[in-house]
């Protein structure tokens, strides 16, 4: 895995994301490849897994920031009140990622 991450080919997105629903250790993997070479076609698929594997929360938002789409902010937003302090710190991190990178994009 780590091997394909150096590569940073977006051909192998679509195997990262197939990995998403594997076994934890190659999971968490995935999620992490995602967040280095990931576009905001996967953002989807990192949700999915934030519902649905909440042993994976930290990494999944750590990732959703690094790709940085303003669509997930509201679902980040609860985050902030989450009874674990790294995952309040994590969640605010991500979004003052996604929200630097909206005025990037806006020229700001």
């Amino acid at each position: 895995m780590i091997c394909l991450i150096q590569l940073d080919n977006k051909k192998i997105i679509p195997f990262l994301v197939n990995f998403l629903t594997g076994k934890p250790k190659i999971r968490r993997k995935a999620i992490k490849a995602l967040g280095k070479i990931g576009t905001i076609d996967e953002v989807l698929p990192l949700l999915d897994v934030l519902q649905k594997y909440p042993e994976h929360t930290a990494e999944t938002i750590i990732a959703l920031g690094k790709i940085g789409d303003q669509r997930v902010l509201e679902t980040l937003e609860p985050f902030l009140q989450n009874e674990y302090p790294k995952i309040k710190m994590i969640a605010h991190k991500a979004m003052l990622q996604i929200q630097e990178r909206i005025k990037c994009l806006r020229g700001s």
